[in-house]
């Protein structure tokens, strides 16, 4: 039978508490003089062995993923269109993603049509591509759209893109687009070899007879 390390930490912790209680009996008996010198050489040998195999017998830990800050800006507005305007950003590997990618984007000052009701028609208009991935949402009062990204931390420190840039984003700063917070979602466990796991499960269960205790 393949022994998991999820196993040995079990029978571990078990041991790790019955030697705990086995020690202060030791101690007791100490005290006492009613000990022998092997007793105590015995207890020696199991503290010394389960203080090596505390850091040797680990569980897997898990971080949970977490999506970056969302990310707020004006309505974009563009010259008089209608042209195209692609949002994306970069992930780590250099990878530009897209975000969204308007065929026809139309909103411009000149027009006084830049407002969230019309960005949010164009977002879901057939011609524009719009990954799944991110969501927008608006405030009205603002005129504000935000970008919320999906959890990981791929995008970490990457710059929205827009392009062209808005005509209306000349006063927006640039630390305002750079994307913050995500989290990538990530197991660690540490390697035990297969002679390992056979060693420190004899000596639990040479523990165990020794302990009185079973698992």
């Amino acid at each position: 039978m393949a022994i998991s390390t999820e196993y040995l930490h079990n029978r571990y912790m078990k041991a790790n508490e019955a030697l705990d209680k086995y020690g202060a009996l030791i101690a007791d008996r100490l005290s006492t003089g009613n000990t022998n010198p092997s007793q105590l050489q015995k207890f020696n040998l199991m503290s010394a062995w389960i203080s090596f195999m505390s850091s040797k017998i680990t569980v897997p830990s898990s971080i949970i993923a977490t999506s970056p800050k969302p990310m707020s800006f004006p309505v974009p507005a563009l010259e008089r269109g209608p042209q195209k305007l692609t949002i994306g950003v970069d992930n780590i590997e250099g990878e530009f993603t897209t975000i969204a990618a308007f065929t026809l984007y139309n909103l411009s000052e000149l027009d006084n049509n830049v407002d969230t009701t019309n960005f949010e028609n164009l977002l879901n208009d057939p011609s524009t591509y719009s990954n799944r991935d991110f969501s927008f949402s608006y405030i009205r009062r603002s005129q504000t759209v935000t970008i919320s990204f999906p959890p990981t931390g791929m995008y970490n420190d990457s710059i929205l893109v827009f392009s062209p840039y808005p005509k209306n984003f000349e006063d927006l700063k640039q630390r305002n687009l750079i994307v913050k917070g995500g989290v990538s979602a990530e197991t660690t466990v540490d390697y035990l070899s297969v002679e390992d796991r056979e060693l420190f499960n004899k000596i639990l269960e040479d523990m165990a007879i020794e302990l009185k205790i079973s698992y």
